[in-house]
């Protein structure tokens, strides 16, 4: 049987939720947005762990143009250094948001080629 066991706990100070601002005209620059974390929300199902920030105004974080700077200002994703400061991050994060916003390419179909006209308008088979 499975069991779920919850809890929300404090945050010790200077933990953040980093998002990313883009710039909104050309000269500006992008940004990183940093979101005090008050509290951490944790579940443990069997042998699974989950944990998500939570911030003031009481949003729980967990997407990838997201992440967690810790108070040494490492810059962390599933509890995993993957940047030692904010320009690293800002790249991260950069790039994250434009394949998030990127237009899918238009549908291609395969070219067709009839040889033949199809049947019925000249007799022939399709």
């Amino acid at each position: 049987m499975t069991e779920t066991l919850q809890a929300t706990i404090p945050a010790h100070p200077n933990w953040f939720v980093v998002r990313f601002v883009e710039a909104q005209k050309p000269d500006k620059k992008d940004l990183l947005d940093l979101e005090p974390i008050i509290a951490w929300e944790v579940w443990r199902e069997d042998d699974r762990t989950w944990v998500l920030p939570i911030t003031l105004d009481g949003t729980q974080h967990l997407n990838l143009l997201c992440l967690i700077k810790d108070p040494s200002g490492k810059f962390l994703e599933d509890g995993i250094a993957i940047c030692n400061d904010e320009e690293e991050a800002l790249k991260v994060l950069r790039r994250r948001y434009d394949v998030a916003n990127a237009h899918p390419p238009k549908a291609t179909y395969p070219f067709q080629r009839f040889d033949r006209e199809p049947e019925g308008e000249a007799g022939g088979p399709l």
